[in-house]
């Protein structure tokens, strides 16, 4: 991050809003002398105080860390650029700008239009019909596999599909979650907030308990399953399909 052009990003915004040094600093209880630093790059706001000054600017944490202005296409690549520039130097920050980040990544059921079909024939089944695919999404909109309830979902950034996740109940209380990233969208933050999205949908549906079988060479999901608080007993079990699996836990308070 460019201390310089933030305060200068800050700075302009400031007037764009008619504001003074004395009226930001008052409306954050903070001396004037704190925004003059901030505006001449000696220094970076607090974290307690960035989501405050972003709110009186109109800007978005993500526009504050990256010094500009940010169209839909860009926040993106700002927004992962961000992240990893700044998670080993500020866990609040980068908390904050993740928290930022997941309101725009939505999950939504699968829809039979041609953006939806597109995605799904480009990444997830590239060999079948499109006749075949809107009846898949017919099926997976039914909420039933089996007689038990099973809902896929389009994982959605800036209104491009980067994945699927989907959820499965083994019984009323338990359920599973599986997400699949499409190429290109991996190792990009969008698991984790899928992830914790997912976890919030489980728990307003009444299940208690998210059970997970991973690959045990599956090393990305591994990660993913920790950093989101799952628990495992580091067991290596074999699946129906004689591949090695670890079980992963996690309860629904």
């Amino acid at each position: 991050m460019e201390q310089i052009k933030i305060g200068q990003f800050l700075k302009a915004t400031r007037k764009e809003k008619k504001l003074t040094q004395r009226q930001i600093a008052e409306s954050l209880n903070i001396s004037e002398k704190t925004v003059s630093k901030w505006e001449t790059g000696s220094g970076l706001p607090e974290v307690s105080l960035m989501l405050p000054l972003c709110n009186l600017l109109g800007i978005s944490v993500n526009e504050l860390l990256s010094g500009e202005r940010l169209d839909e296409t860009r926040y993106d690549q700002k927004a992962e650029q961000n992240i990893i520039a700044i998670g080993a130097k500020n866990k609040g920050a980068e908390d904050l700008l993740i928290s930022e980040y997941m309101e725009k990544c939505v999950l939504r059921n699968f829809i039979a239009n041609s953006e939806d079909i597109g995605s799904l024939q480009k990444f997830y089944c590239p060999n079948m019909p499109i006749k075949a695919i809107e009846k898949m999404i017919g099926d997976w909109n039914s909420l039933d596999y089996q007689g038990k309830y099973f809902e896929m979902f389009a994982i959605v950034q800036a209104e491009k599909v980067v994945g699927t996740l989907s959820l499965y109940e083994h019984s009323k209380s338990v359920v599973s979650i599986g997400i699949e990233l499409f190429l290109g969208y991996c190792r990009k933050g969008y698991g984790t907030i899928a992830m914790n999205k997912a976890l919030d949908i489980c728990k307003e549906k009444g299940y208690k308990l998210v059970y997970q079988q991973v690959r045990a060479d599956n090393i990305a999901s591994i990660k993913l399953h920790h950093k989101v608080g799952f628990e495992t007993d580091n067991y290596i079990y074999k699946n129906q399909k004689g591949h090695d699996v670890i079980l992963f836990f996690k309860t629904l308070d």
